[in-house]
């Protein structure tokens, strides 16, 4: 990836490269029946990681309850999530990144249950009514 974001140093991002190129930014999660829960600041879908920068506007009170909710979804569907703040991204990338490698070996350790693009059940054919 090459986008850059406010939040998203150019060291941290060369950091990130060392782990793979199989990132997103901006990436939407959706759960086992296809509703959107929320578009998270950087993933590794394959491995259910969502990195999420919590700036000032995460403070707000309206925002932080729907993060809350939003994350407890993550939670439940199996995304293993990080939470980075402009200390961690700009003094510590190195140290940030390190992080996330972690969360890929351990996510690679546990069963993830639910498919990554979930396909919607299909419902039975209905009976056509009499005319």
């Amino acid at each position: 990836m090459s986008v850059m974001t406010p939040w998203f140093s150019e060291l941290f991002a060369e950091n990130l490269h060392t782990l793979g190129d199989d990132w997103w930014l901006n990436y939407n999660v959706v759960d086992e029946i296809g509703h959107w829960v929320k578009c998270v600041d950087l993933a590794y879908p394959e491995w259910r990681i969502a990195i999420e920068y919590q700036s000032a506007y995460h403070r707000e009170a309206e925002q932080f309850a729907r993060d809350v909710t939003a994350l407890t979804e993550l939670t439940r569907l199996g995304w293993y999530t990080v939470q980075l703040t402009s200390k961690h991204v700009f003094a510590y990338p190195r140290l940030t990144a390190s992080t996330v490698k972690e969360a890929i070996d351990a996510q690679k350790q546990r069963p993830l249950h639910a498919p990554t693009r979930p396909e919607l059940p299909k419902l039975p054919e209905l009976p056509e009514l009499p005319a």
